[in-house]
């Protein structure tokens, strides 16, 4: 109880935080994601968002699955880690990227293990998935990457079966 506790008030703290640093008036340039960026821009991309629908959404996503699967504290902080070591550079992008959705898709990758009707919620991202590079302003490398890396985490955390 705790733990789950722990996780939503970190949650709750990391999209009052985002909502929060919307207010700043920070170009995008100096904080996204992309070739060659600095470390400072890579740690904070996911805190900083294009507008305040993006801003709004990602919030609202990143809420729901922490409420409704109650990921551990460490799993969100290893679900950072994965967003913000997105190999810009390998991908070839030049624009910059922002947003929590890195965060978001490593964690429901991370939970692909955990649900019971697992091909039903992988065909379901799967269309997510594509839709992002399908949308002309969202990077579907990121998500993908994201969402792969967690799907990783998520296997090798997966309980053991006796």
């Amino acid at each position: 109880m705790v733990r789950a506790t722990e996780t939503k008030v970190s949650a709750l703290v990391y999209v009052v935080a985002i909502l929060a640093l919307h207010l700043l008036p920070v170009p995008l340039d100096a904080v996204g994601v992309r070739a060659r960026c600095t470390l400072s821009a890579r740690l904070l991309h996911p805190f900083f968002h294009a507008s305040w629908l993006h801003c709004l959404v990602n919030g609202w996503a990143l809420l729901s699955v922490v409420f409704i699967y109650e990921p551990s504290p460490v799993r969100l902080l290893v679900c950072y880690g994965i967003a913000v070591s997105f190999p810009a550079s390998l991908f070839g992008c030049a624009t910059p990227t922002v947003g929590a959705s890195g965060v978001i898709f490593a964690l429901l990758g991370s939970l692909s293990f955990s649900v019971r009707r697992r091909w039903y919620w992988q065909a379901w991202w799967a269309f997510f998935l594509g839709l992002g590079f399908v949308l002309p302003t969202t990077n579907g490398w990121v998500h993908l990457y994201c969402y792969a890396l967690g799907v990783v985490i998520g296997f090798l955390c997966k309980p053991v079966r006796r």
